[in-house]
């Protein structure tokens, strides 16, 4: 069941988008979704050649870190990110350059990645954390 599952994913997310970027607590699908954009250690970028990791370089630079990865992922072919929370600078980089955001997703990134696949994912249309790490 589960690799006819991955199977159907790795169709559904080749016919609705490009690139997904997704902010990942390890380096692969099996990891789970992290929950700050920001910090994350890497991103999964999935598209129809497979899963990618790209590291966070951007991770750790203050007030910079979200908009440097953001920008690194549109330098990347980004289409669209899951995440878990997402800053307003970091949004307005991804969103002046076309790219979906799914916030307020948790799990492993597998279950994340087939919710997308299906458009079971809410579409955020603005920040969703305003705060400061701690």
């Amino acid at each position: 069941m589960l690799r006819q599952r991955r199977g159907e994913v790795n169709d559904m997310a080749r016919a609705r988008m490009k690139r997904i970027a997704i902010s990942s607590t390890g380096p692969s699908v099996k990891a789970e979704v992290d929950r700050h954009f920001s910090c994350c250690a890497q991103f999964l970028l999935v598209d129809e050649g497979g899963v990618k990791v790209l590291v966070n370089r951007a991770r750790g630079s203050g007030a910079k870190a979200g908009p440097d990865a953001a920008r690194m992922l549109v330098n990347n072919g980004v289409t669209a990110v899951v995440t878990g929370n997402i800053g307003p600078k970091t949004f307005k980089v991804l969103k002046d350059a076309g790219v979906t955001v799914h916030a307020g997703c948790s799990g492993k990134i597998e279950e994340a990645l087939f919710r997308c696949a299906r458009n079971e994912l809410k579409e955020v249309d603005s920040a969703t954390f305003m705060g400061k790490l701690i």
